[in-house]
């Protein structure tokens, strides 16, 4: 008993050193990213911006400031939301099917979400709009899978070989979907839209955009 206790003890500690050393990598990549750019800020311009501030900061650093503020801190915030957003959906599929190889694209969670993006953009939907549609598409992806899989199998949730195997075909189903929104779409227009947010890319992200993005990480 005691060995256990204690090897639990050792596990919890490498679990709680590893999470350690990626929130260190985390904020050094952040460092990293708020440095590098088309336009490059300097560690003193950097250190002038966040600990003078005010009247007594120089022309280079308030051209700095615009750029960090207004740009570059909303796309470097994105990015971690986005990827912990990712990571919680991945332990949680990982945890439902006890496999460390899972995904949400494994129940066609993904391909429902850009299926409700690329619907709401050729709607003529905004930014939330956007957000909302591919949030909701995806959990319809997911319950329509859930919902088949029971069917098939004559049980709540059916088998989990063939949850996997309804995943995919709703997976291809949305697929199809989505070149269909694409046949249809404006090429000079709505095409090039849709294309852009199923590829993704943070160059266009600003504060406001951000503010968005809490909605579904919250949910």
């Amino acid at each position: 008993m005691g060995k256990v206790m204690k090897r639990e003890k050792e596990k919890k500690k490498g679990v709680t050193a590893v999470i350690g050393i990626l929130l260190l990598l985390l904020a050094a990549a952040a460092v990293v990213s708020v440095l590098v750019g088309r336009y490059s800020i300097t560690p003193k311009v950097l250190f002038e911006i966040l600990f003078r501030g005010g009247s007594a900061v120089s022309e280079d650093a308030e051209a700095a400031s615009l750029v960090l503020f207004e740009a570059r801190l909303a796309r470097i915030c994105a990015a971690v939301l986005i990827g912990a957003s990712l990571s919680a959906a991945g332990a949680a599929y990982q945890g439902i099917f006890r496999n460390p190889m899972v995904s949400p694209d494994i129940l066609g969670a993904a391909t429902g979400a850009s299926f409700g993006a690329a619907l709401a953009i050729l709607l003529g939907g905004n930014a939330l709009a956007v957000q909302i549609s591919a949030f909701c598409f995806g959990l319809a992806a997911v319950a329509a899978a859930y919902m088949a899989s029971s069917v098939l199998s004559g049980e709540s949730g059916g088998a989990t070989l063939t949850l996997v195997l309804t995943g995919m075909v709703i997976a291809a189903l949305f697929s199809a979907f989505i070149s269909i929104i694409k046949f249809v779409g404006d090429p000079y227009d709505t095409l090039p839209t849709i294309t852009f947010w199923l590829m993704g890319g943070l160059t266009y992200v600003t504060r406001s955009d951000l503010y968005i993005m809490l909605i579904p990480f919250a949910a």
